[in-house]
């Protein structure tokens, strides 16, 4: 009879556990982001002017920019994006355009953002040269 008890206790324990884990990550996507019925799609980011979005993509050109001598890129705008909820935060990868002096480029940015301490993560910066 205790082996029963506790095989219920630890399942209903399971299931609070990933239920709040999943309320805490589902209370930090912004409100122009569409929630996807499972975790791992990439689902569209619906207002591309969400300051959140912009932020997003300021931090990806500033994080590119310290790594990358002599290169001092500037956020044009945002023209497509995309993201993905995972366990432990956000995925974002957006399509950008930027200017740098007088070229026009296209670049492709993911970064992570950790939900728990609110932490972002350059993945990869990927340059489109229009010129």
């Amino acid at each position: 009879m205790a082996f029963k008890f506790n095989s219920f206790l630890f399942v209903t324990l399971s299931i609070v556990v990933v239920a709040s884990t999943f309320s805490y990550v589902s209370a930090r996507v912004p409100n122009t982001l569409a929630l996807s019925p499972s975790v791992d799609d990439w689902q569209p980011i619906k207002d591309l002017k969400d300051p959140k979005v912009i932020d997003i993509a300021n931090f990806a050109i500033k994080a590119y920019n310290d790594k990358t001598e002599g290169s001092d890129l500037k956020l044009k705008k945002v023209l497509k994006g995309k993201f993905q909820v995972v366990a432990t935060g956000i995925t974002y990868r957006l399509l950008i355009s930027t200017t740098d002096e007088d070229f026009a480029d296209e670049d492709i940015a993911v970064v992570f953002e950790n939900c728990k301490d609110n932490v972002r993560k350059l993945i990869s910066f990927l340059s489109l040269r229009n010129n």
